[in-house]
């Protein structure tokens, strides 16, 4: 006599093998998963007349804001020892190129403190 109530008696279909539990891809990690933003070519600025006639020198200090893709969004000055530095620093901010900080292998957008030397 045949079964037929699904319990594996002749005739019933063979039960279905468990499947494999699966395995992640592994994703590739990046060399170096967290680096701070860093200027990639520098453009050295031009020292204004006015200040070269007054002998003033000093380091200003530019805020550059930086999209993820490292493009330069916004720059304020954050500190500067004579304002007729001010737009040249500006100015050298805006034409260096940049690479974005990265974090957890993710590039980030963010601020970025770029440097100006005017040595007189």
């Amino acid at each position: 006599m045949s079964r037929t109530d699904g319990t594996g008696g002749p005739g019933s279909p063979a039960p279905l093998a468990a499947s494999p539990t699966p395995t992640p891809t592994p994703t590739a990690a990046c060399d170096r998963p967290d680096v701070a933003a860093r200027t990639l070519a520098v453009v050295d600025p031009e020292t204004p007349d006015i200040a070269r006639e007054r002998n003033v020198t000093g380091t200003v200090d530019v805020r550059v804001d930086l999209s993820e893709t490292g493009e330069v969004r916004a720059v304020s000055i954050a500190s500067s020892p004579d304002v007729s530095l001010d737009e040249a620093a500006l100015d050298a901010a805006r034409r260096s190129t940049y690479a974005p900080e990265v974090v957890d292998c993710k590039a980030q957008s963010g601020s970025y403190l770029f440097r100006v030397e005017f040595d007189g």
